[in-house]
This record gives structure tokens, C-alpha cells and sequence, in this order.
């Protein structure tokens, strides 16, 4: 195994280890996070309890972040009132 691999393998324990570790604490747990290295970005996911609750929670996320983008859009486009004074 490579180094590049074994430190792999060691930041996916972490993942791992922080879900099983939160899971003594709540129903579900779902966890994603990256690395930039080497000219790439690599994720690490590691999740535990009900999928159904997980995807929902993800899915709802996703959603309000996607309407805050779309709010911080609209107001960059909208002219500026004060500007016409």
C-alpha cells in the first residue's frame, strides 16, 4: 500500500470513527467532507441510520441553500435606489 493510500485509509477511519461516535447521540448521522491533494479534490462520506431520513435531511439542505444562492442573486441584480439621488 502506498503512502498516498495508507493516509487515505486513515482520514476514511476518521469519517467513519465520527459517525459511529455522533450515532451514540442521535438517530442519524451523515457525513461529507474533502481534501484537496495532489491536484485533486477527494471526498470521504461516511453515513449510519435510517437512508430515507438521511436523503430527506440532505435533499432539504441542498434545497435552502439553493434558495438562499437564488435570494443573493435577485438582490445583486435588483438597482441600487440610492443610486439614482
Amino acid at each position: 500500500m502506498s503512502r498516498q493510500d495508507a493516509e487515505r485509509e486513515r482520514q476514511s477511519k476518521l469519517v467513519t470513527d465520527a459517525v459511529a461516535s455522533l450515532m451514540e447521540h442521535f438517530d442519524t448521522v451523515q457525513i461529507f467532507a474533502t481534501k484537496y491533494e495532489a491536484g485533486e479534490t477527494v471526498s470521504f462520506k461516511a453515513g449510519s441510520g435510517n437512508w430515507y431520513s438521511r436523503y430527506g435531511q440532505i435533499c432539504e439542505w441542498a434545497q435552502k441553500q439553493q434558495m438562499c444562492m437564488d435570494i443573493e442573486a435577485a438582490q445583486e441584480i435588483q438597482p441600487d435606489d440610492d443610486a439614482a439621488d
